[in-house]
């Protein structure tokens, strides 16, 4: 009996780690001004990115949020668009585990760069790489 009880909880525990995260919305407070810096820095420009990364910085996150203060704060004092984007690489892993099989919210998508093999969430349109900018502004892919 005792046997059967631990291999039925390794079980469970073996599903939940294994189950994929539900599909959840990031609330709009992080969302918007997070795809403002996508924009920003497809766009070149660090100024609008480091204003849009304050606005996150400063706005009230969910504790599963709580993380991106710091990518945000980064991006906000970033000396040039090359720290800029690190930071955003680490803003966008935070969102797209809070986002989890979803995309974020109702028409984002999730791209992903091969370059720098990382993601980012996006407003649908065309793709605009916030990882390079207008050198390779249409590099990667949509994913979901």
């Amino acid at each position: 009996m005792f046997i059967r009880c631990i291999t039925l909880l390794a079980a469970c525990a073996l599903a939940l780690v294994a189950a994929p995260a539900a599909a959840a919305d990031i609330p709009k407070a992080a969302l918007d001004p997070y795809l403002k810096i996508q924009t920003a820095l497809a766009a070149d420009s660090l100024a609008d990115a480091k204003q849009a990364a304050a606005t996150l910085q400063a706005a009230p996150l969910t504790p599963a949020l709580a993380a991106a203060a710091d990518p945000a704060k980064a991006i906000a004092a970033a000396a040039d668009i090359k720290a800029a984007r690190a930071a955003f690489g680490d803003l966008t892993d935070i969102l797209l585990k809070v986002a989890g099989d979803g995309t974020g919210g109702a028409g984002v998508r999730v791209a992903y760069c091969p370059m720098v093999k990382k993601s980012w969430l996006q407003a649908s349109g065309e793709i605009a790489n916030p990882y390079y900018g207008a050198s390779m502004l249409r590099c990667g892919t949509f994913t979901k």
